[in-house]
């Protein structure tokens, strides 16, 4: 739907659809089962490691 149609009450309808509809709920927790079986925050923090691993930083010189 384009942004210019959407009214108060087409999106109360969408609202009431997502917190009623069992088929968004049970959506919703097969991908919150499987984003917990990732390791999502060991990944990000070997990802973080490794590029500070190699980081060097700028060194500012300021001018005369």
């Amino acid at each position: 739907m384009r942004l210019r149609k959407l009214t108060s009450d087409v999106l109360a309808e969408a609202l009431a659809d997502l917190t009623t509809n069992a088929r968004y709920r049970l959506a919703a927790q097969s991908v919150s089962e499987t984003l917990a079986l990732e390791s999502g925050t060991e990944k990000a923090i070997k990802v973080i490691e490794r590029v500070m691993a190699g980081y060097v930083p700028r060194v500012n010189k300021k001018r005369a």
